[in-house]
């Protein structure tokens, strides 16, 4: 399900530069504000209190952030321990939860509802739900609230939670996904079209390091999940390049012709389907390296393949998916 939202969310964020904002009255507090944020730290990512976006974004804000980096190799262990052992800072960025993971935290009163806040404090996201109220629909929980902005959660427990809001709205404005994605001239070349790309100090960094290490030391989106709208012409990754560009336009006739809205699973359904999927998600990365690295004959295979799902409860998978379908279906 988490990627289901996932590709919704992306289809609906790479939308036309040029996005009509609120504007945003900037320093957020007169006096310096301090949070504490647990964030998922990508490989090869520097302290992000070094990277250049922070730096500029604390001098615009007057907020300073009390970075907790989680590494990947220990991200969703740590950062569940922080709920487990009653640790929460004040937000968590870059998340990566689960809807079972948003639904579990709020039923348990760890994450804040975001609604009010949203409502009254973050123009920005105001306007991006009402020409998009379908993401907003699948971000909104099973209890009728939004907790989670792209991943971006309140704990509980956390003051100012007003400009915590605002802090996080702005970078759904044009200038805010600027700040994220470019950070600043001295990395792109703009032509006379007005069309943007990374300049040669990224590409063929003098230092011999790659554009994604480049892009590590001065912001944080390499590695997705932050909570930021994608524009065309500000968002101008590797992937936006003409190879990968060709294959996503070749793969346009295989996109899914309905996509679904998010399904939300009880936490007896949770339990039972957490097992199900660990065995099935294992034994598929198993065969799909053996099928493409020639170990196995994929046609000699195949029905081996599809045996040993069929014994991982696949068939009570699906069952549990169809019941949440139909609740669904029900509500509506």
């Amino acid at each position: 399900m988490k990627k289901l939202l996932a590709l919704l969310l992306a289809l609906c964020l790479l939308l036309p530069a040029g996005l009509a904002a609120a504007e945003t009255v900037f320093p957020l507090s007169e006096e310096k504000i301090t949070f504490r944020i647990a964030t998922w730290q990508r490989s090869g990512q520097v302290d992000y209190n070094d990277m250049l976006m922070w730096q500029k974004y604390e001098e615009m804000t007057n907020v300073h952030i009390d970075w907790i980096h989680l590494p990947d190799s220990t991200f969703v262990e740590r950062r569940n321990a922080m709920f487990t052992q009653d640790d929460l800072p004040d937000a968590i960025y870059r998340a990566k939860f689960s809807l079972s993971d948003v639904n579990k935290y709020a039923a348990e009163e760890m994450l804040l509802p975001l609604d009010d806040l949203v409502d009254n404090y973050a123009p920005n996201l105001q306007k991006f739900f009402a020409e998009y109220p379908q993401v907003r629909k699948a971000l909104t929980m099973e209890d009728g609230h939004l907790y989670s902005l792209g991943y971006f959660n309140i704990c509980d427990g956390a003051k100012n939670t007003e400009t915590l809001i605002k802090w996080v709205d702005y970078f759904y404005s044009q200038e805010g996904a600027e700040l994220l994605f470019l950070v600043d001239e001295k990395l792109y070349n703009t032509d006379e079209n007005g069309v943007r790309s990374y300049n040669d100090y990224v590409t063929k960094n003098p230092d011999g390091l790659t554009l994604t290490q480049v892009i590590s030391q001065n912001t944080c989106w390499s590695g997705g999940n932050c909570p930021a709208i994608l524009l065309n012409n500000v968002f101008i990754g590797g992937e936006t390049m003409p190879i990968p560009m060709a294959a996503a336009k070749a793969m346009l006739p295989y996109l899914p012709k309905e996509i679904w809205e998010p399904l939300f699973f009880t936490v007896d359904q949770n339990d039972e389907m957490t097992p199900i999927l660990t065995d099935l998600s294992a034994c598929v990365k198993e065969y799909r390296a053996a099928f493409i690295g020639g170990t196995k004959d994929i046609d000699a295979e195949w029905d081996n393949y599809v045996n040993e799902i069929n014994k991982m409860r696949v068939d009570r998978y699906l069952e549990i998916v169809q019941e949440s379908l139909d609740s669904h279906d029900a509500d509506k």
